[in-house]
């Protein structure tokens, strides 16, 4: 059937399929597997850790994107001999698809158009790539998202054909050092090879409003990924004090109106952020021009990472950027969810045409968790949902299981707490949450985080251990309960979900605290968020049955 289709109708298909069902297509028949092979390897991945599909919709990321496929291992576990680590195994699938391209670099090379890195690539066999693609890959456009000054080595006979430049650090992390006129040298050497007429990508380590100081014209790209390092905010030989000059603005190297995209990342530690005699952190927005970026009324994603927050600076931002609909916050340091700037937002023009969020913040909340003000150690389930499903969850997984010693919900042994602290162990110690980009729906990855059986197996260590029961004692938790637990945890957070959702009208996925949603449309009048991970069995607590006054009485 699919080798009959027309070719348009055979790419629309093939463009919102996952990886999965692109590459079984290929072993359907040889026209399919020559139609179906270029848009496996027309966008790819590379990444170091393993992919984690989502159960609500596994399609996330991996439409446009192919990743290099492989598990997780558990290195922690002593019972497996012999095993290897996840980096050598991602370096070893890594391998894999330079042998695939070496075998047939004149049949496959030619069909890769984007690449997206990540900082840990094996260095050798990047190298590998780029010396195939360099000679092979006549229709490579995009290859971004790298830190290492070997990648652009190896991408220099690209540059004319390249819509992506990046310029790359003196270091991978920042040091105390100041910047070296030989690493200035370098940097030069890369941006005179571009061809600035088709650059649609920028990604510069360098304080930009000292760097390009020479543009006759603004550049008109389309993406600017801008690191803010406290070695790279100075640099040698541009530092031009003379009153004549006139100072330079981001509106002076940027076009207004063709940039679209804009990623703000802090690479400055706590260490290094500026103390109140030094202006404090407010200074670092200043020293930046940062507020230069609110003459860039087009702009329709915004990414605003490890920056200590400044209210007025974002609260600028989202008056002045009218098109808004993709934005992130994730702050350095306490920035506490704010009602009143949800309110906000959601009263700006770009409000009204959000699709995206994505926020880290405190939410102040205790849950059941014994405070200072409860002596008595009680469990306090008073501000949970009342659903029969949560009710279940707590008599019959954190009573039964977790807290199994109980009784009138007081705790015998307030100092083993922690070791039962679920919420803790599932978000933080063993995280069971990959890392979800929703703002530019890239693959969600394992970085830091393990499979559910994994958090399972060890949460129930500590159990054991404290609880004095042994492997096989009913009062373990099962994979079931885990999710169950996590679905609880939704079900709390329903009043901070719905500010969101009564607020953006037109919001698709929603991302509170590395937690990835998707809101769906229940009826004419109703949305809900709905996890993207562990869905099984989720029902939203803030859905309500609608009853006509027909249907009342039937």
């Amino acid at each position: 059937m699919f080798d009959k289709l027309p070719y348009e109708i055979f790419e629309q298909i093939a463009c919102k399929i996952t990886q999965e069902d692109k590459i079984s297509l290929a072993y359907v028949s040889k026209r399919l597997y020559k139609l179906i092979v270029p848009f496996i390897y027309r966008n790819i991945y590379l990444n170091e850790t393993y992919h984690v599909s989502g159960d609500y919709d596994n399609s996330f990321g991996t439409c446009y994107w192919s990743v290099l496929t492989f598990p997780f291992i558990n290195e922690d576990d002593i019972n497996i001999e012999n095993q290897i680590s996840n980096k050598e195994l991602a370096k070893i699938k890594f391998g894999y698809l330079v042998r695939s391209l070496t075998e047939s670099p004149s049949r496959l090379c030619p069909l890769i158009s984007r690449i997206r890195c990540t900082w840990h690539l094996d260095e050798d066999v990047m190298s590998d790539l780029l010396k195939l693609l360099s000679r092979y890959g006549s229709n490579v456009r995009f290859v971004d998202q790298f830190v290492r000054e070997s990648v652009n080595d190896g991408l220099e006979p690209l540059s004319n054909q390249l819509k992506t430049l990046t310029l790359t650090p003196p270091t991978i992390l920042p040091t105390h050092d100041g910047v070296y006129s030989s690493y200035l040298d370098r940097i030069d050497h890369l941006y005179l090879k571009c061809d600035l007429t088709q650059l649609e990508k920028l990604s510069i380590h360098v304080n930009a409003l000292k760097y390009f100081k020479s543009l006759k014209t603004p550049m008109k790209i389309k993406s600017l990924v801008l690191n803010l390092r406290p070695d790279t905010l100075s640099l040698p030989g541009y530092d031009d004090t003379s009153e004549n000059i006139k100072e330079i603005q981001y509106s002076d190297i940027f076009d207004t109106s063709a940039l679209k995209q804009l990623e703000i990342l802090s690479w400055y530690s706590r260490d290094d952020i500026p103390t109140a005699n030094e202006g404090g952190p407010d200074s670092l927005y200043i020293k930046w021009g940062l507020e230069g970026f609110w003459k860039f009324h087009k702009l329709e994603n915004l990414s605003l990472a490890s920056l200590v927050y400044n209210e007025y600076f974002l609260k600028g931002c989202l008056v002045a950027f009218h098109d808004l609909k993709r934005l992130k916050l994730d702050y350095m340091g306490q920035f506490e969810f704010d009602v009143s700037l949800i309110r906000f937002l959601s009263k700006q023009k770009c409000g009204k045409k959000l699709q995206r969020f994505d926020i880290h913040c405190e939410l102040n909340h205790q849950l059941f968790f014994p405070t200072a003000d409860n002596p008595l150690m009680r469990l306090n389930f008073d501000n949970f949902c009342p659903c029969s499903k949560c009710k279940g969850t707590i008599h019959e997984v954190i009573l039964k299981k977790v807290f199994p010693e109980t009784r009138q919900k007081l705790i015998k042994n307030p100092s083993m707490f922690q070791a039962r602290n679920f919420l803790y162990h599932m978000f933080f110690q063993y995280k069971i949450m990959p890392y979800t980009n929703i703002i530019e729906e890239i693959p969600a990855m394992g970085w830091d985080c393990v499979p559910i059986e994994i958090f399972v197996r060890n949460f129930n260590r500590n159990l054991q251990e404290i609880n004095k029961v042994g492997k096989t004692s009913s009062n373990n938790i099962t994979r079931e309960d885990a999710i169950r637990l996590y679905h609880l945890y939704l079900h709390y957070l329903k009043d901070v979900f719905n500010v969101f959702e009564q607020s953006f009208p037109d919001l698709e996925y929603l991302t509170i605290n590395g937690i990835p949603t998707k809101i769906v449309q229940v009826d004419e009048l109703q949305s809900c968020a709905v996890p993207l991970f562990y869905n099984e069995g989720y029902k939203s607590n803030s859905v309500y049955e609608l009853v006509d006054s027909e249907s009342l009485f039937m």
